[in-house]
């Protein structure tokens, strides 16, 4: 069985803050704990349903082109490939309890249920308030931490998917359609392959725009550069090599890092831990 640990990262302004990997006995669900009294997150995004709740403290975060800000006992989402951010509002930080769901998790709850879940479906922001989803998110944390059997905490994670599927899933725009559509084929192939190499005419030539209008698009369809999505693109894919086992340094080069300096500085950022900590703290057990 695999301990949990909890590591400090530099805070600054003579703060620390702590971020929790927890171990699990699936490894589609990844449970994390976070004090952070002044680390800010860059913008960044995750291949996984980002589900949880905030403790203490508040957070202003920037999903998209609309802010939100997430106070205490308020339930926290990011879909999968959303850009978002997140900085504390004031001085105090904020502590929450946050869940990654494959969404494959999604799909199955909702077959299992007889509802509609495609690609173009999402967590619709309507979640934040659920006061009866942040609960059970509680229980469910507790759950894993302390161990439970895996009847127990399957049972919890079959409560929380089903609400969401019935009460909070929304179709998003088409993203084919307007400004998007010019540069989601290079959205996807970005997401599907972010351990290749690029180059900045191959990506404008098949998006059909020139360099410049290429790139003032892809960063107002998606909110970030393209350079930016695939960097986060490839942190996502290293944490889940790191979770199957592999090492930091295998699970850099397999995601398209080939320095090692600059992968850990990226994955730091975005996940508020070094790459080989995360790897010895999110297993399975």
């Amino acid at each position: 069985m695999q301990a949990d640990r909890t590591i400090r990262i530099d805070g600054g302004k003579g703060k620390a803050d702590s971020v929790s990997f927890h171990a699990t006995n699936r490894a589609d669900v990844m449970p994390v704990t976070a004090w952070l009294p002044s680390h800010a997150y860059p913008k960044h995004s995750h291949d996984a349903f980002g589900i949880g709740y905030m403790v203490a403290g508040a957070q202003d975060s920037v999903y998209g082109r609309h802010s939100r800000i997430t106070e205490a006992g308020d339930v926290m989402l990011t879909n999968p490939g959303e850009v978002h951010d997140g900085t504390p509002i004031d001085d105090q930080g904020r502590a929450f309890r946050m869940f990654y769901l494959e969404p494959g998790i999604l799909y199955e709850a909702a077959d299992d249920l007889g509802a509609v879940w495609s690609n173009n479906t999402e967590i619709a922001p309507s979640a934040a308030k659920d006061r009866c989803l942040a609960a059970g998110l509680h229980r469910l944390h507790n759950a894993y931490l302390e161990r439970e059997d895996k009847l127990a905490t399957d049972s919890l994670l079959a409560q929380i998917t089903g609400r969401l599927v019935c009460h909070h899933g929304t179709e998003r725009p088409d993203r084919q359609a307007g400004a998007f559509g010019a540069v989601e084929r290079v959205r996807s192939l970005l997401a599907d392959a972010p351990e290749e190499s690029y180059e900045l005419d191959q990506l404008a030539a098949l998006a059909g725009l020139s360099k410049y209008h290429f790139v003032r698009s892809f960063k107002k369809a998606i909110g970030v550069t393209p350079f930016s999505y695939l960097t986060h693109r490839r942190v996502a894919k290293s944490m889940t090599l790191l979770r199957a086992g592999h090492n930091a340094t295998e699970a850099a080069l397999d995601s398209g890092f080939f320095d090692q300096s600059h992968f850990t500085r990226y994955f730091k950022q975005i996940y508020g831990v070094a790459p080989g900590m995360a790897a010895r703290q999110a297993g399975l057990y």
